[in-house]
C-alpha cells in the first residue's frame, strides 16, 4: 500500500488535532488528564454515537434530556437534526408542538455556537437543524395514520417515507447508547415502538390508490395542495 503524500498526512494530523481541541472545548476530553485525550462522560456519549457530527448529536440529546420531552416530541427534535429541509411551497398541515419549538429555539443557539467553534478550528462538519418537517414525525410518533399523514402534506411519498425511516433509525440509535439519561432512553424506546409500524417498519412504501385515467380520486387519496 502506497504511503499518503506528506501534505495529505499533515492535513489529516492537523484536522485530528483540531477535532481534539474542539472536543476539549466542549468538555468531551479531559484536558487535565495525563495525555489530554481521556474521554469524559460526555465524551463517552459522543463516542457512542454514529453520524455526520456526533458532537452535535450529543449536544442535542443533552438538551432534549434537560427538556424532559415526551416520546413524540423527542422524535420530532431528533428529526430536526436530519437536514431534511422543507422545500419552498411545500404544504404541511402538522405543526410541531410548543415544547418542540422551544427546544429547537434553544438548539439554534447551540448550533450557532458550534458552527463558530468549528469555523475557528478550521472544521466544517454539518450542524443540521430545521423544524420545517418535524411536525410530521411528531404526528407519526403520536399515532397518526399513514393515509392521514400523506393527506396532510404535499411532500412526495418517497420523501415522507425517507424522513420517517431516518427518524426511526436515529431513535433506535439513541435508545441503545449507554451514556444517555435513562429518561431520554425510555422516551426514545417508546418513540421507536410508536414509529416502527407499517409501512415504515416493513421498509417498503405503501402507495395510496392511483387515480384512474379520466376518473376522480379514490376515497382517502386526496392530498393537501401547496
Amino acid at each position: 500500500r502506497e504511503a499518503a503524500p506528506a501534505s495529505e498526512g499533515g492535513d489529516a494530523l492537523s484536522q485530528f488535532r483540531s477535532i481534539g481541541e474542539l472536543l476539549r472545548c466542549y468538555g468531551a476530553l479531559d484536558g487535565d488528564s495525563a495525555d489530554g485525550w481521556e474521554a469524559t462522560e460526555f465524551g463517552a456519549l459522543v463516542a457512542s454515537l454514529s453520524g455526520e457530527n456526533e458532537l452535535w448529536l450529543a449536544l442535542v440529546l443533552m438538551e432534549a434530556a434537560a427538556a424532559e420531552l415526551e416520546p413524540p416530541q423527542l422524535a420530532a427534535v431528533l428529526a430536526a437534526t436530519l437536514d431534511e429541509r422543507l422545500r419552498p411551497n411545500t404544504f404541511v398541515r402538522f405543526a410541531p408542538s410548543e415544547a418542540v419549538y422551544e427546544t429547537v429555539d434553544v438548539l439554534a443557539d447551540r448550533a450557532a455556537e458550534l458552527q463558530r467553534a468549528q469555523m475557528a478550528a478550521g472544521l466544517s462538519f454539518p450542524v443540521g437543524l430545521d423544524a420545517g418537517l418535524c411536525g410530521l414525525v411528531e404526528a407519526w410518533a403520536a399515532g397518526e395514520g399513514w393515509e392521514s399523514l400523506v393527506a396532510g402534506t404535499s411532500l412526495d411519498l418517497g420523501d415522507l417515507f425517507r424522513l420517517l425511516r431516518r427518524s426511526l433509525e436515529l431513535l433506535k440509535t439513541v435508545s441503545a447508547v449507554p451514556y444517555v439519561s435513562e429518561a431520554a432512553k425510555a422516551a426514545a424506546r417508546a418513540a421507536v415502538r410508536a414509529c416502527d409500524r407499517y409501512p415504515i417498519a416493513e421498509d417498503e412504501l405503501m402507495a395510496l390508490p392511483e387515480e384512474e385515467p379520466g376518473g376522480g380520486e379514490e376515497p382517502g387519496e386526496a392530498r393537501g395542495g401547496a
